[in-house]
């Protein structure tokens, strides 16, 4: 590691506890983009600069998965303080927001989102539902005007990657002056949230997230596993054998 965060393909992600990612989130005086990163997101960041601008302009990276896990570990022998993952970390950071704090959905399937509904007033209750957006919009400024409309303090959105990034860091200034203070990347989160596809709390306590994820979508995330979680590792080895280089010169 260096200093406080770990580095591949000059991406920094923080070496954070889970209390200290909190408690940033829970600060609202200064609005804050937020991205979940894996395996994936890291690989789709490596071949899409667009993309790698996004996440390294986000003001927090909060690590996720097995294969950062161990990217890591080869790249810097050490592993992250705590494993993350958005479902829990989504559940917390709602709970902790103040009272009266509005929340505004974006993305997922109108289904979904109906269902959420009724989840997000019974269980916090101390905030506000200030209304939501399915995700098959084709232009941002549909969405944007709903936003803006909504003016909301905090913005959970669920896209595919790199669209949901790329939404995010395109659209800041616009959000911000809409009232968002608060924005979260957390892809699948909103439908693990409304209880679809929710893995077990031992899985996901035990990062074998990526099992349930085969096991429940098997085509995309064995392309994710068998092929991009091979070449992480590769970029972090190659990281690590260039840097000890670096040093005996």
């Amino acid at each position: 590691m260096i200093g406080t965060f770990f580095e591949i393909a000059d991406m920094k992600i923080p070496l954070l506890s889970e209390q200290k990612a909190l408690e940033r989130v829970s600060d609202l005086s200064s609005p804050k983009k937020v991205f979940f990163m894996n395996g994936h997101t890291i690989m789709v960041a490596k071949r899409n600069a667009s993309f790698h601008e996004a996440v390294c302009d986000a003001h927090l990276l909060l690590n996720m998965g097995a294969a950062l896990e161990l990217a890591s570990q080869i790249k810097d022998g050490v592993g992250f303080p705590h494993h993350f993952n958005q479902v829990d970390f989504i559940t917390k950071t709602l709970e902790g927001l103040p009272k009266g704090t509005s929340v505004f959905f974006l993305g997922s399937k109108e289904s979904i989102l109906h269902k959420l509904r009724p989840i997000f007033i019974t269980r916090w209750p101390h905030l506000h539902f200030q209304g939501s957006f399915h995700g098959n919009f084709l232009d941002d400024k549909e969405a944007l005007s709903k936003i803006e409309i909504a003016r909301p303090e905090v913005l959970l959105i669920s896209l595919s990657e790199p669209r949901q990034g790329l939404f995010l860091h395109n659209n800041w200034e616009a959000l911000k002056s809409y009232n968002v203070r608060l924005a979260i990347g957390c892809g699948i989160g909103i439908e693990q949230l409304a209880g679809h596809l929710r893995p077990p709390s031992w899985v996901r306590d035990f990062g074998f997230e990526w099992l349930f994820n085969i096991m429940t979508d098997p085509l995309p995330h064995l392309f994710y596993y068998l092929l991009e979680t091979p070449l992480l590792l590769t970029t972090a080895l190659i990281e690590r054998i260039t840097h000890d280089r670096k040093k005996t010169s």
